[in-house]
């Protein structure tokens, strides 16, 4: 075959028209059209909620009302889920932390994880028709600068339903998704040593709930627990007002207390055990409402706001007792939180911000039974003024931290008080822009930020106090910058024609990489999808487009130079290539005649195999051949045929023939 002249040959349909309408209805009007499939009861549906980088480790403010899995603690799946494995392995970085990262558990917190190498699966059934939501939350425990994807699929079908990316997540990151059916989450490593997951959540106060809002939506968010006051609950609690077991009560006009199913009992009715709750005018006493296995206290909190209230709980006679307290939702029953508390026998303070209609369930889990000794609401409490605002005082200092260069700290702080309170962070004792909130995160730090000291101010009305000072300490990190490859060649390229490669920059070290600049040398070649100002958290890689765009004939050298704070020095990529002149090319075509008389022969052509054809006769053919002229290289074109009668009526195509154009 002439590498400049392809030919070829096919055949056009004749004018047989009563016959042509009768095949072309056959072939195309009287197609079957397949009856779809009933749709599924349970069909799998995966639609994304957010990303959620506040929480941490506090998970039951927020999901896992229905139940939950984490890893290397005894699962708890709701009834209408089931949960399964593939290709993981469990890890512990830390049985037992205070780290505000690690999963809440029990009584305290577990820092664990799922992981492999590169990749695994979570298997997530939702058997019961409905949509639920799930979180699956991810911490990257140790800083190794992961970063992973959480492709959600039908499991029957294989089909992706979504596909997230998370990175810098060494803080804990939840992914929140709306789901239905029988999914597979797979997690793949995208950066850094292993992908990691440590818990996921079914269900959650977060969740969208179709149902019409009747009144102030209940409420319980956990704020701490508290085993230092003891019985001196005047110093930190009840500034609203309070109810003591087998004491006095006062509660504020914007709630009501009402018990269920409990006893009173009175170990010692006048004491000097600091364990034992003061009175306000009377003697300490050592008392509890009391049950086995549980009793409840109603709260409804009528003025559609949301206020602290704390439950002690006391061990008075040292029986070994351990006990669950469950605040769910007066009128639904859904669980909005729950704690576990055990050994307080010196007493421990639980704390809450509660709003609406709740119902606290007391379950005894060990000892004789169940226990609660005082309710109080709002912050401290002034026995000669109750109405007057009081100071707020630190209850949880912020702790120190530790963080590679590149990485950032959070630094947090819990606190007592008449609301509202404001927080002003401070670095050095400067004050920090915008950082009043509870918790404060630094930017990306640099080993010049290695031994600054972080401490927060807490203000009301009736005074401020500042917080002891947290140091950050910063491990200097590694600035790599590696390039997929040091040389590209774009081969022989048509002048004015345009050939692209892409490079692959990753950040190979530990510490953030700054590209200052890019620049391009050589005629013809171009880059572009990075540029100064670009910034690579460790792991992370960008893609760099590069192109040659000849304007004349010949040989072509020149090289990208890519600037940044690296250590390994600057990226060097040497380009290559070699601008032709285009060569043009034919396509011969022949056909047979028609079995018809006919007038002529129209051309059409397209770059689509059976559709998308355009004529390229400007006025019908006499004969039955076509040449298709000056078409340049690496192409395939796809032709039919038509012949047309003396009334220009014109037939259906004739059977298409394609042509590589070399």
């Amino acid at each position: 075959m002439d590498t400049n002249n392809n030919r070829f040959r096919m055949q056009v349909l004749g004018f047989i028209f009563p016959s042509l309408l009768t095949v072309i209805s056959l072939l195309f009007g009287g197609a079957v059209r397949a009856t779809p499939p009933p749709a599924s009861t349970n069909a799998a549906v995966a639609n994304f909620i957010g990303l959620d980088t506040a929480t941490q480790g506090a998970w039951e403010e927020k999901y896992g009302t229905d139940g939950y899995a984490i890893a290397n603690v005894p699962q708890d799946v709701p009834g209408y889920a089931s949960f399964a494995q593939e290709g993981q392995q469990n890890w512990t970085w830390a049985a037992s932390t205070t780290d505000v990262r690690a999963l809440m558990s029990g009584s305290g917190r577990t820092a664990t994880t799922w992981f492999s190498s590169s990749s695994f699966s979570m298997d997530i059934n939702l058997t019961d028709g409905n949509v639920h939501q799930i979180a699956i939350y991810a911490v990257d425990f140790d800083r190794d600068g992961r970063a992973e994807s959480f492709q959600v699929s039908d499991a029957n079908s294989g089909a992706l339903l979504d596909s997230r990316n998370i990175s810098a997540f060494s803080n804990g990151t939840y992914a929140v998704w709306n789901v239905s059916g029988h999914v597979r989450v797979n997690v793949i490593l995208t950066g850094g040593v292993n992908p990691v997951v440590s818990g996921i959540f079914f269900g959650g106060s977060s969740a969208p709930s179709t149902a019409p809002a009747t009144g102030t939506a209940a409420g319980a968010q956990f704020l701490n627990s508290n085993t230092g006051v003891e019985g001196n609950w005047k110093s930190s609690y009840g500034a609203d007002g309070y109810s003591i077991a087998g004491g006095s009560q006062t509660l504020p006009s914007y709630a009501t207390l009402a018990m269920q199913n409990q006893s009173n009992w009175t170990w010692v009715s006048s004491t000097s055990d600091p364990r034992a709750l003061q009175g306000i005018s009377a003697a300490t006493t050592a008392s509890a409402w009391f049950n086995n296995p549980s009793f409840s206290l109603v709260v409804n909190m009528t003025d559609g706001q949301s206020h602290q209230m704390a439950l002690y709980a006391l061990d008075w006679d040292l029986k070994g007792r351990a006990e669950t307290i469950q605040i769910v939702d007066a009128n639904s029953g859904a669980t909005l939180n729950s704690q576990s508390v055990t050994n307080f026998s010196n007493g421990v303070y639980l704390v809450w911000t509660i709003s609406g209609n709740v119902k606290v369930n007391v379950t005894v889990t060990s000892g004789p039974n169940a226990v609660i000794s005082g309710v109080f609401f709002g912050a401290a409490l002034n026995a000669s003024n109750p109405s007057s605002a009081f100071a707020p005082a630190i209850t949880t200092q912020p702790a120190s931290q530790t963080v590679t260069a590149g990485q950032s700290a959070t630094f947090s702080v819990a606190d007592t008080g008449t609301a509202p309170l404001t927080c002003q962070w401070m670095k050095n004792g400067v004050a920090i822009s915008g950082a009043n909130s509870s918790s404060y995160t630094t930017p990306a730090t640099a080993t010049t930020d290695k031994g600054s000291q972080f401490s927060v101010t807490v203000s009301n009305t009736a005074g401020s106090v500042t917080s002891s000072p947290a140091v950050l300490t910063v491990n200097g990190g590694t600035l790599i910058l590696n390039a997929s490859t040091t040389a590209v060649s774009f081969g022989q390229v048509n002048v004015s024609a345009s050939s692209s490669q892409t490079i692959t920059l990753t950040n190979a070290g530990t510490a953030t990489v700054t590209i200052s600049n890019v620049s391009v040398s050589g005629a013809g070649f171009n880059a572009s999808g990075v540029s100064a100002g670009t910034v690579l958290a460790p792991g992370q890689s960008a893609s760099l487009d590069a192109t040659f765009t000849p304007a004349a004939s010949g040989n072509a050298t020149g090289s990208i130079t890519i600037a940044s704070n690296a250590t390994n020095g600057t990226n060097m990529i040497a380009l290559s290539g070699t601008a032709v002149a285009p060569v043009p090319h034919t396509v011969a075509l022949s056909w047979s005649p028609s079995t018809s008389t006919v007038s002529g022969y129209n051309v059409y052509v397209s770059t689509v195999s059976g559709s998308g054809y355009t004529k390229l006769t400007s006025s019908p053919v006499p004969t039955t051949n076509f040449s298709d002229a000056g078409l340049q290289t690496a192409q395939t074109r796809y032709y039919v045929v038509t012949s047309l009668n003396a009334s220009n009526q014109e037939s259906a195509y004739s059977n298409e023939v394609s042509a590589l154009v070399p």
